[in-house]
C-alpha cells in the first residue's frame, strides 16, 4: 500500500498511473482565498503542480490496482503479481 497526503486537492485533480517499475502520482493544485474586510481586500493564491514516482520492488497485479481518496489521503492498494510470488531461481555457486 502507498499512502501520500493531498490537503485540498479533489480526486479528480489527482492522475494515478502504474507500469512494472514505478507507480506514477501527479496533478496540479489551485487555491484562490479572497477576503473583504472592513474596506481592505485580501487575495492569496497558491498554486503549481507535483508528481511522484515511486519505483516498485515487484511486479503488479495490474487488474487489482486500487484507489480511494477520503478527507485529504490517498491510499493505493498494490497487488504483487502471481508471476512474482512464484517465480524461483537457483543460484550456483561459482568456485575460484
Amino acid at each position: 500500500m502507498v499512502a501520500t497526503e493531498l490537503p485540498g486537492l479533489d480526486a479528480k485533480e489527482v492522475e494515478i498511473t502504474v507500469d512494472q517499475q514505478y507507480l506514477t502520482i501527479s496533478g496540479e493544485k489551485k487555491l484562490e482565498t479572497h477576503k473583504d474586510d472592513k474596506g481592505a481586500h485580501y487575495y492569496e493564491c497558491s498554486y503549481g503542480t507535483f508528481v511522484r514516482k515511486v519505483p516498485l520492488p515487484f511486479e503488479v497485479n495490474m487488474e487489482k490496482v486500487e484507489a480511494k481518496f477520503e478527507k485529504g489521503v490517498l491510499n493505493i492498494n498494490l497487488e504483487k503479481a502471481e508471476s512474482a510470488r512464484t517465480q524461483k531461481r537457483k543460484i550456483s555457486i561459482k568456485n575460484p
